[in-house]
């Protein structure tokens, strides 16, 4: 009974257009806005909200997936692409350049030390409170996914078969299942 609660929660509905596929993230926030996106190759696949996963400096962080979804690489080019806690704030955290392969999966870590390190350090942390993650391309919202924290057992949110579920332990740089 919970798993069809969090699955009627996390709906998304799909609607396509002249423009291309375009989906919009059902979600019932007050604090938040629900917000219409186009659909983009590369997407989120998992947020980590409560990580026992350990950074390249040995700390416990939370982090994010991104995959691409493509057939071909992406190149995510610097000053276009954006990771953002915040709806409303489409520039909060630039990606680096980066090219991801098909079927990729890059991971952010969510802990502040941002121009550290050899692994991309957002400059924001995650909220086991709940929030919700943006990803812009040159301020349009490419992809969005709010999660809530629903149970002390569970510590990720990940897209399994483009649906979203909570999971318990995450799946940091492979494949959900």
């Amino acid at each position: 009974m919970k798993r069809i609660s969090l699955l009627l929660i996390t709906l998304v509905l799909f609607t396509s257009c002249e423009e291309g596929l375009r989906y919009q993230t059902n979600h019932s926030k007050d604090n938040v806005e629900n917000f219409t996106s186009t659909r983009s190759d590369v997407v989120i696949n998992e947020v980590s909200f409560k990580s026992k996963d350990l950074n390249e400096f040995g700390h416990e962080a939370d982090w994010i997936e991104l995959i691409n979804t493509s057939t071909e690489s992406i190149v995510l080019e610097a000053g276009e692409w954006y990771l953002s806690d915040n709806p409303k704030k489409d520039q909060k955290f630039e990606l680096p350049e980066i090219t991801i392969e098909s079927e990729e999966i890059i991971v952010i870590w969510c802990d502040g030390l941002i121009g550290h390190g050899n692994d991309i350090h957002s400059s924001f942390k995650l909220s086991s409170k709940g929030e919700s993650v943006n990803l812009f391309q040159q301020g349009e919202l490419k992809d969005q996914v709010f999660f809530e924290n629903i149970s002390s057992d569970v510590e990720c949110y990940a897209r399994i078969k483009n649906t979203w579920t909570y999971i318990e332990k995450g799946t940091l740089g492979n494949p959900n299942s």
